[in-house]
């Protein structure tokens, strides 16, 4: 599972599409607000990039929580960045996802 699949299980946004371009491959997310698209990436420093990191946790903490609770022995706290540990968690917990679908 992707975050992109996740933010759209979880009701963040409705649909979401992967564009690819002779760099990137760049996944765009049709949010619930509207017709708007948004890049997606929970780990932006932006205020839509916290607001997906801030439902992928919700996701993470209510379907996923027995890898959100094992994260916590797997990242350091960065010593107050909570943010950064935050989104590490995320990250960790995805991997961990991806790994157990393989």
């Amino acid at each position: 599972m992707n975050y992109a699949e996740a933010l759209v299980e979880c009701g963040y946004a409705d649909d979401w599409e992967e564009i690819t371009d002779f760099k990137d491959s760049v996944i765009l997310l049709k949010v619930k607000t509207g017709i708007r698209r948004e890049e997606c990436n929970p780990f932006a420093d932006t205020l839509e990039g916290r607001r997906q990191a801030d439902a992928l946790e919700n996701w993470l903490s209510t379907n996923k929580n027995e890898y959100w609770t094992e994260s916590v022995l797997h990242i350091d706290d960065g010593r107050g960045r909570l943010h950064q540990w935050r989104l590490d968690r995320i990250k960790w917990c995805f991997e961990q996802l991806e790994k157990d679908n393989d």
